[in-house]
Parts: structure tokens; sequence; C-alpha cells
């Protein structure tokens, strides 16, 4: 469910700024396809690796693709710091851009001037504590990989005899987190994502839905213009109202899993 190359490619323009490519829910993209398509229109990537931290990608790490790799360390990621993030670059100039608008504009090195801002910025420095929390956790990212791909692969052990649904994919040469193990279901089942997280609350089961198209939210409509965004991404719009994330925390056991998966397809049946 990542970023189609092709699609990609059609809907560049002379206005096109930055490629974002989002490694969604623990995958990633193909991205020799779309890193030779960026190169071909001279545009830099910017890649989305909030869910994808600790995935690989013929052997290449999740968050080095771009110009710009970005890492999401909330309370429902893979690795938490208590919210916030990372920002990874390998070009200097982008760097120290960056590290200017994380403290308010503010840029010692000019004048020898503090707390004097040449640009508006904004506060996103950490605390030590959250430092330190995030930073014990990227060391033992492995292990905790380790345990999400445990998970997914129960889910797709109990999943596999339900016809009409389809779970999370991994490519050859991608090696997907698992992040949250998602399903689609076909619409032949009459039920909506909505409908079948109500339902899950009655097994004492939560569920969150797969992700709503950008272009569908009221806080975006102004940036669509007259454009039909779901005729301009079908597959988007097509597989959110069935799509279904399952519980993925790291502390669950098979028999948890079991538990879901049988509560899943008594709730498909039904």
């Amino acid at each position: 469910w990542c970023l189609n190359p092709g699609s990609l490619e059609k809907a560049i323009t002379e206005k096109t700024k930055a490629i974002v490519v989002v490694d969604l829910l623990g995958n990633i993209a193909q991205m020799d396809e779309i890193i030779s398509i960026a190169k071909k229109h001279e545009i830099p990537i910017i890649e989305d690796a909030a869910e994808g931290i600790g995935a690989t990608y013929q052997g290449q790490k999740a968050g080095t693709f771009g110009e710009i790799g970005v890492y999401s360390f909330n309370a429902t990621k893979l690795m938490i710091g208590g919210q916030g993030g990372a920002l990874v670059t390998d070009d200097e100039e982008i760097y120290r851009r960056c590290e200017f608008f994380v403290h308010h504009g503010i840029d010692q090195a000019r004048q020898g001037k503090y707390y004097w801002s040449y640009e508006v910025g904004y506060n996103y420095q950490w605390t030590n504590i959250q430092a330190a929390l995030a930073l014990g956790q990227l060391r033992r990212i492995d292990e905790l990989v380790k345990i999400k791909r445990r998970i997914g692969g129960w889910y797709k052990e109990n999943l596999s005899d339900i016809d009409g649904i389809e779970i999370n994919f991994e490519r050859p040469g991608v090696s997907n987190t698992f992040w949250i193990v998602s399903v689609i279901i076909r619409p032949e089942y009459g039920i909506t994502k909505e409908r079948i997280i109500e339902k899950a609350q009655e097994y004492q089961i939560d569920m969150r839905p797969f992700f709503y198209p950008l272009s569908s939210m009221p806080s975006f409509e102004a940036y669509c213009g007259d454009k039909d965004m779901e005729r301009a991404n079908p597959v988007s719009y097509n597989i959110s109202p069935y799509g279904i994330c399952l519980p993925s925390a790291m502390n669950l056991e098979k028999e948890d899993v079991e538990y879901v998966c049988d509560c899943f397809e008594e709730i498909l049946q039904k």
C-alpha cells in the first residue's frame, strides 16, 4: 500500500517541489524506481519513515533514501520518546537550516547574540530525558523489530485461511517491521471499518481504522481545488473504507493474537 512509481511520475508537474514517500505501516516502497524518477526530474525526496524505523530495502535502512528522512517517536511507534522525532540528512546546508528553525530562528554564530531571532522559528528541542529514552530503544531496535515481525507472523498464520482479506505485504528485498498489522476486507463482506471497530468492542478488543485519504479530510479541502480526488487516487479511496489495524502491541502473546483472529473471523461471518 505504498507509493506507486507509475502513479508518482504521472502526478509530477512544474509545481512539484518534493516527493514525499511514506514507509506505510513499516513497509518500504519501490525505492529504486522512485529515486530514478526523482533524479530524472531533479526533485528531492523526503522519506517519511515515521512508521518504518528498523525496516530495510535491499539491505538499506528506512529513512536513508532521500535528501531528508524523518522518524517519529510518539507513544504508538516502534521506538517511543514521549512524542517528538528525528530528522536525518547527509546535506550540510539542509542540516544547518533545520538546526536554525528548531530553536526559534536563533543563530548565535552570526553575531553572538542570544535569544535573537532572524526568522520565525519554532521550539522543537527535546528534553534530555526524552532523548535518553529514545536512544536506549534505538540501541535495541533489532530486538524490537524482531518482536514486531514475530507478531506479524502469528497474524499471517491465523488469518491465512480467511478468504477475501489482504494482510500487510512484504515485497522481495524488503524487510517489513509490521509496525501495525492491517487487513483490507473485500467490499463483498458488506461491512466497513467503522462497523468492525464497533463490533470488536463487544469482544473487548480495540482496533483502529486504516488511514483515511488526506484529500478526503476537511482540513485539506482548500488544497484540492476542483480536482476529483477520488478519481485521482482510486486505490486509496477503494481500500480505506475496508481497512482495519489490528492490535499490535509489543507485549502481545500468541494466545492474544489467536483470540483477536477468532473474534475477527466471527465478526466477518455475522
